[in-house]
């Protein structure tokens, strides 16, 4: 994988563990900042991931290349 790939997927996996931890936790939206974090989370990872060529990809593609990073990855996890 190279580097630029690999920047747009830890992107997409970080807003994804940005938006399971909201919402395990509805309560964080409570936090003034927590917005603004979501936000620039998804900007980031759109941003990545569109240099990447990654945007519209097939999903079992982007799940396959995080899984490549993230063996632990479940996107089956309960909330």
């Amino acid at each position: 994988m190279d580097d630029v790939t690999r920047e747009g997927v830890q992107a997409y996996y970080r807003l994804q563990q940005a938006l399971l931890s909201v919402a395990k936790d509805p309560a964080a939206l409570a936090d003034p900042d927590a917005e603004q974090r979501l936000s620039a989370a998804a900007w980031e990872a759109n941003t990545a991931m569109k240099k990447a060529g990654l945007l519209g990809a097939d999903p079992a593609h982007v799940l396959g290349l995080v899984r490549q990073l993230y063996p632990h990855f479940d996107t089956e996890e309960k909330i």
